[in-house]
């Protein structure tokens, strides 16, 4: 059978089909993986009835419930660090599948070609990071500094912030400020690259991924292609 891989949708591919385009197309992805032993998980609300998809990573991704100032600085911070924005930009992945399947369906998620990932081994879900505070920065910064005075620690330090009584527009200012420091110490414990590391982490990790496209694989053929994985190859016969 010859593959057409260059379509969006493969349907009807066998387990060693499948194989054959992922050590073709994602040699460098699964190195990382064999490494860790374990598949990587995505989570989308959208379902595909086919074998294999494959998708590129959009270029504007908006988040689903994360203020887009608490957003946009985190970005930024990751772009002065690592030099890419992996919020707008990047493929949000799990080592679990019972943390990418939150997100409506859980498939198996393979990069294709050359890739970079960044991930925190404390930190299953980005949202989790995120105090109070910081998403009501512009609804109610009084409250919001309240919190921050409650909160601030080892992220953000408490004497950055002046005075309760300052007017509004001074308020937010300082408020804005806290936010970048913590943003970018939150940035700083990330660590770029050696995904098979991830993959062994006794706790869920979440990943995001740089990468020019990737194929998604259902549930379904979890044990059918588990030797991609495994360090020794045991293809499956063709039938």
């Amino acid at each position: 059978m010859k593959l057409q891989r260059y379509l969006t949708e493969q349907q009807g591919l066998t387990a060693g089909e499948i194989m054959e385009i992922l050590e073709k197309d994602c040699s460098p992805f699964l190195k990382e993986v064999r490494e860790g032993r374990r598949p990587v998980w995505r989570g989308t609300w959208k379902s595909f009835s086919d074998d294999l998809v494959r998708l590129s990573p959009r270029k504007d991704r908006r988040p689903l419930d994360t203020p887009p100032h608490v957003h946009d600085t985190l970005d930024k911070a990751f772009q002065k660090k690592f030099g890419w924005r992996p919020r707008s930009t990047g493929v949000f992945c799990s080592t679990e599948y019972t943390d990418a399947i939150i997100y409506g369906h859980a498939y198996m998620f393979f990069a294709i070609g050359k890739f970079d990932v960044l991930w925190r081994k404390d930190v299953s879900d980005q949202r989790n990071l995120q105090p109070h505070w910081l998403e009501i920065i512009f609804d109610d910064p009084k409250q919001a500094a309240k919190d921050y005075l409650w909160y601030a620690g080892e992220d953000v330090p408490k004497n950055k912030l002046t005075s309760l009584t300052l007017d509004r527009d001074e308020l937010e200012f300082q408020l804005v400020e806290l936010l970048k420091i913590w943003a970018t110490n939150t940035v700083n414990k990330y660590t770029k690259g050696l995904l098979g590391r991830a993959l062994k982490s006794q706790e869920p990790v979440e990943l995001m991924f740089k990468c020019g496209g990737y194929y998604l694989v259902p549930y379904d053929f979890l044990q059918a292609i588990r030797p991609l994985w495994q360090k020794r190859m045991t293809r499956p016969k063709r039938k």
